[in-house]
């Protein structure tokens, strides 16, 4: 969770004690949408 704060704070120029009063729901939308560039799922037949 802290590393995820912090890819947070680098990418939005949002100090990591501004996001620590985030609410936890606004924190979640964050990480699943910088998960999805961290995260690779290849096609079954290769195309992406």
């Amino acid at each position: 969770m802290a590393a995820m704060k912090l890819l947070i704070a680098l990418n939005t120029g949002v100090t990591e004690k501004v996001l620590g009063s985030m609410a936890f729901t606004d924190y979640r939308q964050c990480e699943d949408y910088l998960m999805s560039f961290l995260t690779f799922d290849p096609s079954p037949d290769g195309s992406s």
